[in-house]
């Protein structure tokens, strides 16, 4: 997501470009939406906003989101604002080290569960080079120079 000085540029460059009367996306500031969503004031009517509703951007995620949400509600008797809080009361239970820690984790799970789903597709493993040392650097530098300075 683009910050407001990348984004102001990106519509410089739309006008300049002859877009100036094309039709756009609603823009917004997107930490202050999450402040009016962590806020939750009411709006012109009194009304507060009770849906909740984010992309996980992962299919897999998406569906154990909703098995673990139906299992919340099955122990709530299906109270969605008890369930809700019953959630919200778990995730509170973890520190801020611990949730770094399983997100680390989760990081290293999934990359390799990435790099077997390419070896099993096929996709060859990457090979990582070792960077060499200075004293192994400036020997290929001068005969790269050389070799360059030769083809002129």
């Amino acid at each position: 997501m683009p910050i407001c000085k990348e984004a102001l540029e990106y519509y410089k460059k739309a006008v300049r470009d002859g877009k100036g009367d094309m039709r756009t996306g609603h823009p917004y500031i997107a930490e202050e939406e999450a402040a009016k969503r962590e806020k939750n004031a009411p709006d012109e009517h009194g009304r507060q906003k009770t849906k909740i509703s984010f992309d996980s951007a992962d299919p897999d995620s998406y569906r154990e989101w909703h098995k673990e949400r139906k299992r919340w509600m099955e122990r709530s008797q299906n109270n969605p604002t008890l369930s809700t809080d019953a959630m919200i009361l778990a995730l509170r239970a973890y520190d801020e080290p611990t949730i770094d820690a399983i997100i680390e984790t989760l990081g290293s799970i999934r990359a390799r569960m990435e790099a077997e789903r390419a070896e099993a597709n096929g996709v060859p493993r990457a090979v990582i080079p070792q960077v060499p040392g200075e004293d192994e650097i400036e020997p290929l530098l001068r005969r790269s120079i050389m070799m360059a300075e030769a083809r002129k």
